[in-house]
């Protein structure tokens, strides 16, 4: 018959949602990740170090998760689930 169907790409919205509320909510929480950490480390030099790392980790996560969504809608099109 020739129909062609156009799918939603849905798992694209939520992947991006997911996404921005979760750093939404990393930046809504920051104050009381930091009393955490200091409650955690009092130790001035160890909680630079950790607040480092952990910042690192985000930066990573971040990096990645952004990277899967690229890809994802890069190849959408090719596989054809346009």
């Amino acid at each position: 018959m020739g129909l062609r169907v156009q799918e939603f790409p849905i798992d694209l919205w939520l992947l991006g949602i997911s996404l921005a509320l979760g750093w939404l909510v990393v930046l809504v929480s920051w104050n009381h990740w930091i009393a955490f950490m200091q409650s955690l480390y009092p130790d001035k030099e160890t909680l630079a170090n950790q607040m480092f790392l952990q910042g690192i980790m985000q930066l990573i996560m971040s990096v990645l998760w952004v990277s899967a969504l690229f890809i994802a809608a890069v190849r959408r099109p090719r596989t054809g689930r346009v």
